[in-house]
């Protein structure tokens, strides 16, 4: 059959015995669709760049996550550092307050002195990981404690900004 004969044959319409109605002929016509050749080659070749593209991106996913990691325990690290050395210069001004004040004054630079030390004794002992699982479960143990923290954190700020424009529009009179 010629092509023209076949896209006759699917456009006719033929009577139904129920309805008397007009109903297209079904499709009795077998075309068997080739694909071309360089249209398979680019789909394959479209599928390969899709899958090196996923690769590459999971890698520099990964190395990321892990340049992350690692600059959250060495700022873990330093901060733990610099609290050993603030909790050594407390006890050194408790010693020297001991001299000159009155002993409850430098018993709470010891007290102070002491937590500052548990404090970076946590440090050292936990990885950046670590550290924030423990905040969020802090944080879902006791979202009383960590709102009012929030709040406090923000009256200061709101005080120290205020005093600072204070200050400015001091010095501009």
């Amino acid at each position: 059959m010629k092509k023209d004969t076949l896209d006759t044959l699917e456009s006719t319409t033929v009577a139904t015995p129920k309805t008397g109605g007009r109903k297209k002929a079904p499709n009795t016509s077998r075309k068997t669709t080739t694909k071309k050749p360089a249209e398979t080659e680019l789909k394959k070749a479209a599928r390969e760049t899709t899958s090196e593209v996923k690769q590459k991106a999971g890698e520099i996913a990964k190395t990321a996550k892990k340049a992350t990691v690692e600059r959250a325990d060495n700022f873990v690290s330093s901060a733990s550092t610099h609290a050993h050395n603030i909790s050594e210069a407390t006890k050194g001004t408790s010693e020297e307050l001991r001299k000159t004040e009155p002993e409850f004054v430098a018993q709470g630079f010891d007290w102070l002195a002491d937590q500052i030390d548990s404090v970076a004794g946590y440090l050292d002992s936990r990885n950046a990981s670590e550290i924030t699982r423990d905040a969020k479960d802090f944080a879902r143990k006791r979202p009383a404690a960590v709102l009012g923290g929030l709040a406090a954190i923000g009256f200061l700020a709101g005080r120290a900004m205020k005093a600072t424009d204070s200050e400015e529009a001091g010095n501009k009179s």
